[in-house]
């Protein structure tokens, strides 16, 4: 069962976090929704440049944990996921 929180990230919520290199995401890049006992990320497949958890590649549902970063294909900019 999870919490309900569902939500989708993309270009526009990219800027406040990575500035200009934002530009390189997709209006919708990936989602994070809230499992049971963690956050899931969900890339998009369709997008140019793939989604990266610490470094690697994802293709489906993965699960992030407090210190992980969210990164794109050749790109320097990531987001350090922090859970408060």
């Amino acid at each position: 069962m999870s919490s309900g929180i569902d939500l989708d990230f993309g270009r526009i919520h990219g800027r406040r976090i990575c500035g200009d290199d934002a530009r390189f995401m997709d209006d919708k890049q990936f989602s994070l929704r809230k499992g049971d006992e963690n956050w899931v990320i969900s890339p998009n497949l369709s997008v140019k440049n793939e989604t990266f958890v610490n470094g690697a590649a994802i293709a489906g549902d993965t699960a992030i944990n407090d210190g992980d970063e969210i990164s794109l294909k050749g790109k320097a900019a990531f987001i350090r996921v922090s859970f408060i």
